[in-house]
């Protein structure tokens, strides 16, 4: 976000503390950051995209004024409409009145959003404030080893040979290990016990281990080919021996701004053609009291319903921060967004995802957006590096959690049709 913000400020000369443009530029790198996201990619409603093959990258037209429009170029594959900026927007989103940067404190609770032509979507009225004194490190630092290996398993009868095959490897390996994990991939692998369990004719039998202490990993390495040999029939090696990888953890902190300084020099081969250094301006804003756990209002609703999933008025989207996983649910019109801030409540939501999600979970109304943002504390196992899971960034749970079916009322389900 912070390079794209960089750009405007050189060639538009934005004043340092013209904050809601600064937050504009922020808004602008966040739509752009993560590429095809906003163009078609990992969008919800998928089959709306016309194309895929060479799917356009997002283009951001600035103003001087803070105008923005996305958009991408012409004759490639991709789809920008208010539904795929929405749901970018809500991709790793935090509080939303609270974007914090080194720069500004960018207002996600006032972007809005309106069709400006095919492909292109005029992105207006962001709002910005004094950022804080504080700047954010992140410290990256080795902790210890994993590795995981995998065996593929035909039917008939897969599932129950997969269960007896981990029962055979644990029994020869051992379960000494720090954290260890066994993966049935072809039967809610990802969404656990929030999708029915149907029976598979193959399953991807995965294993992972992690701990401090590498000379445990040689019997997991040894045990691992050796098992399609010694147990159940109908099954097939994926690769050799697991491989043991370093495992690098993430660790957040705040310090001051005026403990360092920026210095930044242009080379020309050994020329110096530019260099300067200086130091952060006195801000000192505070974040903005979060309007955490607001409901979704007392909009009457139908008393006729129909229980079919909650994708058929939402869309989502889920994203990462260290082992924090957020979910953006995305109503597909106003009364959607309000019967959705009624029934998914924070508390709901947790009990959803028991036994994945370790701490609290928070949720966030994101009203100009119609969407609610859900906050799960301790819900990817230490996160990214850390974790064992196949999806060890949660980028699944979104979808796991609009699959679950809720009794809609059918005004509900009309507003989403008209």
């Amino acid at each position: 976000t912070g390079i794209t913000l960089a750009v405007m400020m050189a060639s538009f000369d934005w004043a340092e503390d013209d904050y809601d443009k600064l937050a504009t530029g922020i808004v602008a790198g966040h739509i752009l950051e993560c590429g095809a996201q906003s163009t078609g990619g990992n969008f919800t409603d998928w089959r709306k995209v016309p194309s895929f093959d060479v799917v356009g990258y997002p283009i951001a037209e600035i103003s001087e004024d803070g105008g923005v429009v996305i958009t991408k170029h012409e004759g490639l594959g991709g789809l920008v409409s208010v539904d795929t900026v929405r749901e970018q927007l809500l991709y790793e989103m935090g509080e939303p009145k609270n974007y914090i940067t080194p720069d500004v404190i960018a207002d996600f609770s006032s972007i809005q959003l309106e069709a400006a032509g095919e492909n292109r979507v005029r992105v207006f009225g962001i709002k910005g404030a004094v950022p804080t004194d504080l700047l954010k490190v992140s410290v990256a630092y080795e902790d210890g080893f994993k590795s995981e290996g995998t065996i593929i398993i035909s039917g008939p009868d897969a599932r129950e040979k997969a269960e007896k095959f981990a029962e055979i490897f644990w029994s020869r390996v051992g379960t000494d290990f720090e954290d260890h994990l066994t993966e049935y991939v072809g039967l809610n692998a990802c969404h656990r016990h929030l999708a029915p369990l149907k029976e598979s004719n193959e399953v991807l039998l995965r294993f992972a281990v992690r701990d401090h202490d590498r000379s445990k990993f040689e019997r997991f390495r040894r045990k691992l080919p050796a098992l399609i040999l010694s147990g159940p029939p109908a099954v097939a090696v994926t690769g050799g021996a697991p491989q043991v990888r370093n495992v690098v953890s993430y660790w957040p902190a705040l310090v001051p701004q005026d403990i360092s300084t920026w210095e930044v020099t242009v080379f020309d081969g050994d020329d110096v053609l530019f260099h300067e250094t200086g130091g952060w301006p006195k801000t000192g804003g505070m974040p903005v009291p979060a309007a955490i756990g607001e409901s979704g209002g007392t909009v009457p609703f139908s008393t006729e319903t129909k229980r079919v999933p909650l994708k058929a008025i939402a869309l989502g989207r889920s994203g990462d921060k260290g082992d924090m996983s957020n979910i953006g649910v995305i109503a597909r019109s106003e009364l959607a967004y309000h019967f959705i801030g009624t029934v998914l409540t924070a508390e709901r939501v947790k009990e959803i995802f028991r036994g994945l999600v370790k701490g609290k979970v928070e949720r966030y109304p994101v009203s100009n957006l119609l969407a609610w943002n859900f906050l799960l504390h301790e819900a990817l196992g230490g996160g990214g590096t850390l974790g064992l899971r196949i999806d060890a960034q949660g980028k699944t749970l979104a979808h796991a959690l609009i699959a679950q079916e809720f009794d809609i009322p059918v005004d509900v389900l009309a507003s989403v049709e008209s």
